[in-house]
C-alpha cells in the first residue's frame, strides 16, 4: 500500500519516520493479540533501526526478545519473541 501523506508524494510527513511509526504501530497490534492470546512465540522482521523501540514494545507486552541483523540484508533484522518467564506463569 502506498503512503500518500509522505513528502515524496508531496504530504507533510517525513517518510523515514512515517514509515517507521506505522511499523512499530502494527508490531504492538501484533504484541498485543499475542500477549492476549498468550502466544509463546512470534517472529517478526523488522528496519534494524526500529531496534531499540521493539526492545521496548517487547518489555510492554510481557515478551523477551532476540534479534539479529540479515548478513546480506543489515538494514532488516529478525525477532523473537518470547514470553517473558514472569508472564508465563500468569
Amino acid at each position: 500500500m502506498p503512503f500518500v501523506t509522505v513528502k515524496s508524494n508531496g504530504g507533510p510527513h517525513d517518510d523515514t519516520a512515517y514509515v517507521a511509526g506505522w511499523e512499530m504501530g502494527a508490531l504492538d497490534a501484533q504484541l498485543r493479540t499475542a500477549a492476549s492470546v498468550r502466544a509463546e512465540n512470534l517472529t517478526v522482521q523488522v528496519h534494524t533501526a526500529n531496534i531499540p523501540q521493539v526492545d521496548l514494545l517487547a518489555m510492554k507486552h510481557g515478551f523477551t526478545v532476540e534479534h539479529f541483523a540479515y548478513e546480506d540484508c543489515p538494514n532488516w533484522s529478525e525477532v523473537a519473541f518470547t514470553r517473558s518467564a514472569k508472564d508465563a506463569d500468569d
